[in-house]
């Protein structure tokens, strides 16, 4: 065993004795502090209880006792309490014993950290049985390891109760120590003499013969109680242990059957040689699967290179292809620009040209309307002239007409109108006059 086991050993017995005397100890001071205090009050316990060292020992050691059967008490209502949580998982496919017991082991052990179960009978059980299976790859024997299980529990539970035992059986002990120094004091205390020194040698022997007969009265008393105690706590213990063997045979034999019987050598042999050939052909199908991954990946990275190498050319021959394009096409494009930039400018020489004409045809025109802008002035301001002469003339011709004098006045509106002709026909532009004689005139 490693330093670490045996450490972990002795600690685990100082820890089931420590409590219970830490406990113990401690309800025992408290009980004689109130028992002193007159908090409670009995003659009966005052005289058991403290007429001797040996029932103060006595009555210390009746609470470690009791203290011990408590805390057995507590921890076996706790597994029956956890008893009916703690159930195997039946989905798993039985396939495989040891793939199996693994995790089930997992998924129980989970389920033991889940609800505190760790130390509980039918908790460890079931783990090591678990752990067994796993570790021999098959269930055989599994009934054996079961009953080997059960009687170690049932080893334990009989060595938990050692300080129980131990004190049952010191405290008869006990109250017989306390029999005998009372007797022994009894004794002691004898003394021949005056009637005033026998009454003093009666009381001092009666005192002392009550000391003797008290303590083994306690202390007989005090053993019957532990051991009652302990006989419930022990039926108790044993009615669970019964549970925790029904349940963990029932839930692991159901759930992993041995794989074959332990008394059949040619079950035993066939299993054996089963196991040879399964191993043989487990072996090669790894050789084979091992040799097609090597294949494949020989092949994968053969048609990796391929693929680099026809990537590698193909792009090659694409910029080739591409550059080669796009000079020809810069040619074209430079000769096509060329080309279209002579038309645009011929096209724009012709047009500044076909502008200049137009402008100098323009201003021609433009001084030819100034030209007749002039004309037209001068016409209408002659046609203002006639108009002012044919009022006058009209007015005069009524005058004329009014006076008899018709002729003279033709004669002078001829003259005039030709005077008015010869004006005009220097303009070149102005219409001519044709003054017609009106009805009037044609009648006079």
């Amino acid at each position: 065993m490693s330093k670490s086991g045996r450490f972990h050993s002795a600690f685990a017995v100082i820890q089931s004795l420590g409590w219970p005397i830490l406990l113990g100890s401690a309800a025992y001071a408290a009980f004689m502090l109130l028992l002193t205090r007159q908090v409670i009050s009995s003659e009966l316990l005052d005289r058991y209880l403290t007429s001797h060292p040996v029932s103060y020992i006595a009555t210390a050691m009746f609470f470690i006792g009791v203290a011990s059967l408590l805390l057995k008490t507590f921890r076996i209502t706790r597994e029956y309490m956890t008893l009916r949580h703690l159930t195997l998982d039946a989905d798993v496919e039985l396939d495989g014993f040891a793939a199996n017991a693994e995790l089930m082991k997992e998924r129980w052990e989970s389920l033991g950290e889940s609800i505190r179960a760790e130390g509980h009978y039918l908790f460890e059980r079931v783990r090591t049985a678990l752990s067994m299976i796993e570790r021999r790859g098959s269930s055989e024997g599994m009934e054996d390891e079961l009953k080997y299980l059960a009687d170690l529990d049932s080893e334990r539970s009989h060595q938990s109760y050692a300080l129980v035992r131990i004190l049952i059986w010191a405290t008869p002990m006990l109250g017989f120590l306390g029999t005998v120094i009372g007797i022994s004091e009894a004794l002691g205390g004898l003394n021949i003499g005056g009637a005033a020194d026998f009454d003093s040698m009666m009381q001092g022997l009666r005192s002392s013969l009550y000391v003797a007969f008290d303590t083994t009265a306690l202390a007989l008393t005090l053993s019957i109680g532990l051991m009652f105690f302990q006989f419930i706590v022990d039926r108790f213990e044993q009615n669970l242990l019964t549970q925790v063997e029904s349940q963990s045979n029932e839930d692991l034999l159901t759930y992993f059957q041995a794989s074959s019987p332990a008394n059949d050598p040619i079950s035993r042999a066939i299993e054996r040689s089963g196991k040879s050939v399964l191993d043989a052909v487990h072996s090669l199908v790894e050789r084979q699967s091992q040799l097609w991954e090597s294949a494949l990946v020989n092949a994968q990275s053969q048609w990796n290179n391929a693929a680099i190498q026809t990537a590698s050319t193909v792009h090659t021959e694409f910029e080739n292809a591409v550059s080669q394009s796009l000079l020809e096409w810069r040619k074209s494009h430079l000769a096509i620009s060329e080309d279209a930039e002579q038309r645009w400018h011929n096209r724009w020489e012709q047009l500044q040209i076909a502008l200049t004409d137009n402008a100098r045809q323009m201003h021609a025109q433009q001084s030819e309307l100034v030209r007749h802008t002039e004309v037209l002035n001068k016409a209408v301001a002659a046609t203002a002239e006639v108009l002012k002469l044919e009022d006058a003339l009209n007015r005069n011709l009524q005058t004329l007409s009014s006076a008899g004098h018709f002729e003279e006045a033709v004669m002078s509106l001829s003259a005039t109108i030709h005077l008015l002709n010869n004006r005009l026909n220097q303009n070149s532009t102005c219409d001519r006059v044709d003054l017609k004689p009106t009805g009037q005139e044609k009648a006079a």
